[in-house]
């Protein structure tokens, strides 16, 4: 590499000079190799190959981690301890439940809407990442035909985390002698390795709860 003829060539770019469009080329040559040099003289070295590899698939394993938020405030449990057998033996699948503080559901995580019940008191979804998900808000609250809920999407519809998916009057659930526990299930929990509970007790609306591997 002839360095001493870049340098030149960039004195006499300087001093105005126009070159041959034949030569502009071997100049521009020059010239990104003289910088190369400048930047990274002798000694020093890039980023090794290992490192940025690593770092980069940390990014992409913290980017395609797959968890499932809580829909709504009030005081996480395990599935298990659902008192209706349909849930607590994860016959519809693991997951789990949510006594809620308030009566507002939100989505658990990015996904598509794919079934809003006629009585409204279950809403599924399939996430960006193609878990299936069923939010069941109440026990036996279908009896109630629709009664205290309003839905605010509809199938088909995209929503992001945190999106409003279904308000409940949770008085109305109570006076109807009905428990308001929400189980929040994964249909497809056979597609899975492990789905882990990270967290029990009191939450806010949008603590990450449940992962999935």
């Amino acid at each position: 590499m002839d360095l001493k003829k870049a340098q030149e060539y960039i004195k006499a770019l300087k001093n105005g000079e126009k070159f041959p469009k034949k030569n502009m080329f071997l100049i521009m040559f020059l010239l990104g190799a003289l910088l190369f040099v400048i930047v990274l003289p002798t000694g020093s070295s890039a980023p090794t190959s290992e490192k940025g590899g690593l770092d980069e698939n940390k990014r992409k394993e913290n980017k395609n981690e797959n968890i499932i938020y809580t829909p709504c405030k009030g005081t996480v449990v395990p599935i298990t301890e659902v008192p209706d057998p349909v849930f607590s033996e994860k016959v519809l699948g693991d997951g789990f439940a949510v006594i809620p503080a308030e009566g507002k559901i939100y989505a658990p995580t990015d996904g598509e809407v794919t079934l809003v019940f006629d009585t409204l008191h279950a809403v599924g979804m399939t996430s960006s990442m193609g878990t299936e998900i069923l939010i069941h808000i109440g026990l036996d609250t279908v009896t109630l035909g629709g009664e205290p809920f309003t839905a605010h999407v509809a199938v088909g519809d995209k929503v992001k985390k945190g999106d409003l998916l279904v308000e409940v009057d949770l008085d109305k659930i109570k006076a109807a002698g009905l428990n308001s526990i929400t189980p929040v299930l994964i249909s497809n929990t056979d597609t899975y390795d492990k789905i882990s509970l990270q967290k029990e007790g009191d939450v806010l609306f949008d603590e990450a709860v449940l992962k999935i591997l």
